[in-house]
């Protein structure tokens, strides 16, 4: 099984309870599990350098 086998495992099979009622996660994934932000750090890392590369050729920082 392969990282990204085990990425979709974790992504698609997400359950939870609540009110004695078992759901699923239909977008999205739980911010408790902390690979939840790993995943998130890898999907915008190619944004965030981009966005950082136009940001410094204009020389427009704000905040």
């Amino acid at each position: 099984m392969t990282i990204k086998n085990l990425v979709q495992l974790f992504l698609y099979n997400n359950i939870f309870r609540y009110n004695e009622h078992i759901y699923t996660f239909t977008k999205g994934s739980p911010t408790t599990m902390p690979i939840t932000d790993t995943l998130s750090s890898i999907y915008l890392f190619q944004w965030q350098a981009k966005l950082l590369r136009i940001i410094k050729q204009k020389d427009e920082f704000f905040g």
